[in-house]
């Protein structure tokens, strides 16, 4: 197929964690920046039917075991903006798991991180507690140290750090009140009693503009697909979801999606992050238009493969 090559672009991250003894074969068809459509199910598919880098990565992410990436000759350009998250939803690429990337030659098979963050130049977005985030000037319009919007046009100033006072951030880029939001991310796995597997990937925010995000989810014995595309409320766990209580790093979101094709379900799926108290858990019930609910699938509610990120 070619030669293995090192990825080496600004603003890529790889993070290789050791696999188990299962893998699978990814091949690459497309140059477009777009998401898998259902991580874990072994299909790398995004949601136009295409083989991207990113959903190939993700694949990869939620299946154990070491496994294998093949690229084309041509550029992949990162493209996707998000915010901070630690599997390859957007942004970087987040390798969680053992991969092997084959491409055409090094001079050949190109992956460029560049303009991740939006905008006409090369930007760094500072990072949860950056001490840049509402450390500028207050805003002065039209003529002052601060504009009315950063190098990508997104508005100036506002709450980064949560502190109820909207400031204008040091540097090109307008964090904005998403740091200081809570957010989920990821995908992976559970087993279910019957010894199959729940496949899912999540990105759940609170933007701005309010919540947003979307959840895919597969039973695959039971023949269940859930597609979540409208994210209503996220907040913290008031009640408890199955093993999952109201605590550090639990967010809760309810939303709008449909069942195998059905649209107009309602749905609550609650998170836990594993920092600081593992293992990470994901819990997913109908709330009307359907029946399903994970919590009478598996035996508990712990990830048997995976990653879920939350963050403050």
């Amino acid at each position: 197929m070619g030669s293995k090559f090192s990825i080496c672009a600004a603003g890529l991250l790889l993070a290789l964690v050791a696999g188990t003894a299962r893998s699978a074969d990814f091949v690459v068809d497309s140059q477009s920046d777009a998401g898998d459509a259902l991580p874990g199910d072994g299909r790398c598919a995004a949601p136009a039917g295409a083989c991207t880098l990113r959903a190939a990565v993700q694949e990869a992410n939620a299946l154990p075991g070491e496994d294998r990436l093949a690229l084309p000759a041509g550029t992949f350009t990162l493209s996707l903006p998000g915010p901070f998250e630690d599997a390859a939803l957007t942004g970087d690429l987040d390798l969680l798991d053992d991969v092997t990337l084959t491409g055409a030659g090094t001079d050949l098979t190109v992956v460029d991180a560049g303009g991740l963050n939006g905008g006409p130049t090369f930007t760094h977005l500072p990072q949860p507690g950056s001490p840049a985030i509402d450390a500028g000037a207050p805003p002065t319009f039209p003529a002052g140290p601060c504009t009315r919007t950063d190098q990508r046009g997104v508005e100036r100033p506002q709450d980064g750090d949560g502190n109820g006072q909207a400031i204008c951030d040091i540097g090109a880029v307008e964090v904005g009140a998403l740091l200081a939001a809570r957010r989920a991310a990821g995908g992976g796995w559970l087993e279910t009693l019957d010894a199959r597997t729940i496949t899912f990937g999540v990105l759940a925010y609170q933007a701005t503009s309010g919540p947003s995000g979307h959840l895919s989810l597969r039973d695959h014995a039971a023949g269940i697909e859930i597609r979540i595309g409208e994210v209503a409320e996220l907040g913290p766990v008031q009640e408890p979801c199955g093993s999952i209580r109201a605590g550090a790093r639990a967010l809760q979101l309810t939303g709008t999606g449909d069942i195998n094709g059905a649209p107009g379900a309602q749905f609550r799926v609650c998170m836990k992050g594993a920092i600081d108290d593992p293992p990470e858990r994901l819990w997913l019930e109908c709330l009307s238009g359907c029946t399903y609910d994970t919590g009478s699938r598996v035996p508990d509610d712990e990830l048997d493969g995976g990653n879920l990120q939350i963050r403050e």
